[in-house]
């Protein structure tokens, strides 16, 4: 069995370094330390990142973000999206889907937008890994679906700011060719 893997990636805003470049004060010809509304690197990051996984469910905390994704009814989701808050309140967790993935194992016509990869994921394994920056946690989540021939990596990406980097490592588990149609790294609300 031949077993082929694809790296597709996505970020949610800009990297970390880029977005504190790119609003610093001086960036926008505003002098250092002054101005109103001047926005210092500094006033980006908030503690270390941090990540936190209990049964089906993983929290990821950067800078003032708070985000948390949960196998539910074999679907991994989307749960929590927030700035400065560390709990969510009761009623308020979603269940839209966390990426979204479309594929075809079958020549189709070309307009067919291919199957939708939601349901039959299990999660595998967990894992931190280690990171070429410093204050910078990056976190995999591997699922396996039961349903079409697919592994998935999640990698997520922290670095103490408020923007979180996200990229998947998809692997076709068949012998047979399998169109990747449609991907989105985050999807939801």
């Amino acid at each position: 069995m031949q077993r082929r893997s694809f790296v597709l990636s996505s970020l949610a805003g800009l990297a970390g370094t880029a977005f504190r470049q790119a609003t610093s004060a001086t960036a926008r010809g505003l002098p250092r330390g002054g101005g109103v509304g001047a926005m210092e690197p500094s006033d980006l990051s908030g503690s270390s990142p941090t990540v936190s996984h209990e049964k089906n469910m993983v929290r990821y905390t950067s800078g003032e973000a708070v985000y948390i994704e949960e196998l539910t009814q074999g679907r991994w989701s989307g749960r929590f999206w927030g700035v400065g808050a560390s709990t969510p309140a009761p009623g308020t967790l979603w269940t839209s889907d966390a990426f979204e993935i479309r594929i075809k194992t079958e020549p189709t016509p070309e307009h067919g937008p291919g199957t939708l990869v939601a349901n039959g994921w299990r999660l595998e394994k967990t894992s931190e890994v280690p990171s070429a920056g410093k204050d910078e946690v990056h976190y995999v989540v591997e699922l396996a679906n039961s349903t079409h021939p697919l592994k998935l990596r999640v990698h997520t990406l922290l670095d103490g700011t408020p923007v979180l980097m996200r990229w998947l490592e998809i692997t076709n588990t068949s012998g047979k060719p399998l169109a990747l149609t449609g991907l989105s790294p985050w999807s939801g609300q």
